[in-house]
């Protein structure tokens, strides 16, 4: 179905409708608006044919049934800030305008999340928070002006995403209005979730694939304290080195920004922030954290920046010092409009050792086209922005500045970087797509795209190269359905000790029509919890190389098959780690097929913020590549995020690109013991919201706590019917220092007794708590389960679960901070014990979600694998058509 311009007649029946749900007023047509919405702030235009006010989300969904009727495109807009050409109505058709949709919906800060509407502007979200003392981690220098909509669909950066990461990373939850008109809730209020990788899909994909009408953001407390300082230097080739000697040194500042001695100009002229204007360059460095031990590194920091020839680091006096500072650098993009008529805006992401290399290459680039370039960017995360000013008057002068965007971004992609890290693909980048994706992926997207929306009217001409519907040629035209008496002596098994190997045996498996699934080393669940068995199964665990440690970037790619144990003896070497916590024998493809979150998710992310890329053998035999080895990377449909928890129903993993963190340089722990399930709860939840940052906040059972007093070789604190584990990661001082108030904090909440610190080794506590998160499931009648649920209410999922138990021998492990509740119950008896446990939980808690790992009996068929807060099944079989439509891969899995 192709979109087309409207005649008189059927506009006007299109505008009767769209004035009967919306209001007379908030449809128009008239020159005068049409032009306002036919721009965004790239170089591009194109008139809508009228413009439509939505107040509600069913006002959203019912324009779009309208338009999807009368085969109208659209594009959903916010502020207009896109800087790609994103938001510009390329086909004409309607423009859906949801600023405003502005309000701020609920702010829960002891389940740490916002749930807002499109049109609210970013900054309005942090003006909300500060006051609570919260605040929502991605800052977009655009901030005062770009909606948090907006910044969904770009998957917006800004520069605190050194630290704290990017868009992606901070979306729980959000409200879709499909292509097709319907309303789906994917997510929720949770930090993990079955929609995970959904969303992951979905933020960044560029308004593409539906519209959110409710987001529900992430929220952390303030930090204790921040310190800021203004490194200045003779040459930017300097400050480059200095940005890579900072995270080689295994300083990891919550900013590290970056300006040229144009843009230094510009802003002293503009906004007086005290830059010194004859500096080549200057870097903004920002460090957050408890009070203890920020001092020392920002000591640290001004010694790296002297050996890189800085000739002055100076801190922020104060807050309005700070201020100062910060307004400088976020009003950048404005100050340099004053020095030619127009200038565009270059957008790539190198790993942080190459900048100088890059930045030279743009200077180069500069004097070979005869343009002036300015250089603004977040050189912690290797994002550049370089400034390329013209005269758009001068049609010679336009065609060099986009041939000079081209350069610069090929040499981002020479350099292991990605032609967009945070302003999105849109119109402009189209081109430069089949520079950093092959045909696979480009076809892969394709598929997807025309599975989410088959009219091809969601906000149609962006993203994708055209060409037309490229489905590979399948063998088997449909769906095939596996038989299900197997084979006589069971499943085949293939080992490949390659990438390679690993294709020529899906190949085979494929031409012959036989299904298969992956195994790692099953140690993170005892056996996949398929209703019907594949013919084949593929063991990865050969595949067990390292392929590149890339220490002063903070990334290493790894083979499927590596074990995480044998990973971070390697990251440990150098100095760092992997916060992927799971098991020492399970295999990286295990951890991230199933994404299933520890101990320290909430501190320091789960698989879906650690892996940057990925590799993966589809059921059609293709290699394809996702992501890179950048933080910031929003080049096309990020479908590699589809891959963390999918349980290996879209693809096997072959390897895997991480980002390490350096080893903390201090840590330690105590377990405090309640009576009752209200205090242990009020602790928890006043330790993760307090501005401590627990690295560990763990609730268990008296049986799970005897297990890991065990193995921790430490008393538990008695009485103890409830055991929570604290632990802080930092410097000494501030490590101390948690640690004190963490006891302080239970003291108060009616703690019976507390272990002292200095009886536990910390590193021996987390492998006792990721351990038996993840112990096997037994073969006798029996419950094995992870139930994920709002980080409030995990205490009381302990708690009834000790109701629910009766008496049967079971064991709890609560990830407060993370929502993630695993739990075993022994002797269940037959399945209708598991069954009613299972029906009693999702009752009580409708807006978590459970795995049900398996019964211990024949009655497992009773069970969906996820059940409770799961309304995506329609979008999640598109997806699983358009990655393997033959269902060969992992047919005894559920849709994932």
């Amino acid at each position: 179905m192709n979109a087309r311009r409207l005649g008189r007649g059927p506009k006007r029946s299109l505008h009767r409708g769209l004035r009967r749900v919306v209001g007379a007023n908030a449809v128009l047509d008239d020159p005068g608006s049409l032009a306002a919405y036919s721009y965004d702030s790239s170089l591009q235009s194109a008139s809508p044919d009228l413009v439509v006010f939505p107040r509600t989300t069913e006002h959203v969904a019912q324009i779009v049934r309208l338009l999807a009727a009368a085969r109208v495109p659209y594009v959903a807009r916010g502020a207009g800030t896109n800087l790609s050409g994103g938001s510009i109505p390329l086909q004409g058709g309607a423009v859906i305008a949801l600023a405003g949709m502005n309000k701020i919906l609920d702010i829960d800060t002891e389940n740490l999340y916002a749930r807002v509407e499109p049109g609210l502007t970013n900054l309005a979200l942090q003006e909300a928070l500060a006051p609570r003392g919260f605040f929502y981690a991605p800052d977009p220098a655009s901030q005062k002006v770009s909606t948090l909509g907006g910044n969904f669909a770009e998957n917006s950066g800004g520069p605190h995403c050194l630290k704290y990461g990017v868009t992606t990373n901070h979306i729980l939850g959000a409200t879709l209005v499909t292509p097709e008109g319907d309303v789906v809730e994917l997510g929720g209020e949770t930090l993990e979730g079955p929609d995970s990788g959904l969303l992951g899909l979905l933020v960044g994909s560029e308004g593409t694939l539906g519209i959110a009408t409710e987001i529900v953001c992430r929220i952390m407390p303030l930090p204790e304290a921040v310190r800021t300082m203004l490194a200045v230097f003779d040459s930017v080739e300097q400050a480059g080195r200095a940005v890579s000697d900072i995270i080689a040194d295994g300083v990891l500042p919550a900013t590290l920004e970056m300006m040229d001695n144009m843009v230094i100009r510009a802003v002293e002229q503009s906004l007086k922030a005290g830059y010194p204007t004859d500096a080549a360059a200057v870097l903004i460095i920002e460090i957050d954290g408890p009070r203890e031990g920020l001092d020392e590194t920002a000591a640290e920091i001004e010694k790296i920046c002297g050996r890189n020839d800085a000739r002055e680091v100076r801190a922020a006096r104060d807050e309005a010092e700070r201020a100062q500072l910060w307004a400088g650098r976020r009003g950048a993009f404005g100050a340099v409009a004053r020095l030619h008529p127009n200038y565009m805006v270059s957008d790539g992401t190198v790993p942080r050792t190459r900048l100088p290399d890059v930045l030279r290459s743009v200077a180069e680039i500069g004097r070979r086209y005869d343009l002036e370039i300015g250089n603004v960017f977040h050189a912690g995360d290797g994002n550049l922005h370089p400034l390329l000013f013209f005269d758009s008057r001068d049609a010679a002068q336009v065609e060099r500045v986009h041939r000079a965007g081209e350069e610069i971004l090929a040499a981002c992609v020479e350099a292991g970087g990605t032609i967009t890290g945070e302003h999105g693909v849109g119109i402009e980048k189209i081109e430069a797509m089949s520079s950093f994706f092959g045909p696979a992926e480009i076809d892969l997207m394709r598929r997807i795209k025309t599975a989410l929306d088959p009219a091809g009217l969601c906000n149609p001409g962006k993203i994708l190269p055209p060409g037309t519907d490229d489905r590979l040629e399948t063998k088997t035209k449909s769906r095939r359905t596996p038989s299900d008496d197997g084979h006589a002596s069971g499943p085949l098994k293939f080992s490949p000790r390659t990438p390679q190997g690993l294709a020529a045996v899906v190949g085979k498996l494929r031409d012959e029509g036989k299904s298969f699934a992956p195994v790692g080393a099953n140690t993170l669940f005892s056996r996949l919890p398929q209703r019907q068995g594949p013919d084949a199964l593929i063991d990865t665990t050969k595949m067990r190389a390292i392929v590149e440690h890339d220490a002063a970037n903070l990334t290493v790619t790894a083979q499927a098959g590596l074990t995480i144990g044998e990973l971070q003896e390697t990251l440990a070497a150098a100095g760092q780690f992997l916060p992927l916590d799971a098991p020492a024998p399970a295999t990286l493809g295990g951890a991230v097929a199933s994404a299933l979150a520890g101990p320290r998710r909430h501190a320091h992310g789960a698989a879906r913020d650690l892996a940057l890329g990925l590799t993966f053998i589809g059921g059609d035999a293709r290699a394809y590549r996702a992501g890179g080895k950048t933080v910031k990377n929003v080049a096309g449909y990020d479908f590699g995020k589809l891959l963390i928890g999918s349980w290996g129903t879209l693809g096997i993993i072959t390897e895997i690109t991480f980002r390490a963190l350096p080893l903390p340089k201090a840590c330690g722990a105590i377990l405090a013991g309640f009576d009752l399930a209200k205090d242990a709860r009020g602790a928890a939840t006043e330790c993760v919201g307090s501005r401590l940052n627990p690295a560990i906040a763990t609730l268990l059972n008296a049986n799970a706590a005897a297990l890991v007093a065990d193995r921790v070789n430490v008393t538990t604190p008695s009485p103890a019917r409830f055991t929570l584990a604290l632990g802080a990661e930092g410097s000494a001082a501030s490590v101390e220092r948690q640690l004190a108030e963490f006891e302080r904090i239970c003291r108060k909440h009616g703690v019976g007794n507390i272990s002292a610190p200095d009886r536990i080794v910390y590193e021996t506590l987390l492998a006792a708590l990721i351990d038996i998160s993840h112990a096997p499931v037994r073969p006798d009648p029996s419950l094995s389960l992870l139930v994920t649920c709002r980080c409030g209410d995990a205490a009381d999922v302990v708690d009834e679960m000790g109701r629910l138990s009766n008496g049967a021998d079971s064991w709890v492990v609560a990830h407060v901070a993370a929502g993630s509740v695993y739990a075993r119950f022994g002797a269940t008896g037959d399945g209708g014990s598991a069954k009613r446990i299972v029906d009693a939980l999702v009752e009580r808690f409708p807006r978590a979600s459970l795995v049900v790992f398996g019964t211990g009996n024949d009655a497992r068929d009773d069970f969906p694998f996820i059940t409770g807060n799961r309304e995506s099944v329609s979008l999640r079989k598109a997806i699983k058509e358009s990655f393997d439509p033959q269902g060969l891969l992992n047919p005894g899995m559920p849709e994932w």
